[in-house]
């Protein structure tokens, strides 16, 4: 089966959104989600912290055996 992310993001930096325009977009998102999950796709949702909070997930060096 095929796997694909979407991701809704804010631009660091940019004006901030009321928050009108912010559940607006809440409500875009939650309308997507159901309809992918009458579908039948499986849908994850969470929230980051800004980039600057949230750890990295890049590749590491192996440690020493």
């Amino acid at each position: 089966m095929k796997q694909y992310m979407l991701a809704v993001h804010m631009v660091e930096g940019a004006p901030t959104p009321s928050a009108e325009e912010m559940q607006q977009a809440y409500s875009q998102v939650d309308k997507v989600n159901k309809e992918l999950q009458a579908a039948g796709a499986w849908v994850f949702g969470g929230v980051f912290s800004r980039p600057t909070a949230r750890p990295s997930c890049g590749p590491r060096a192996a440690a020493p055996p």
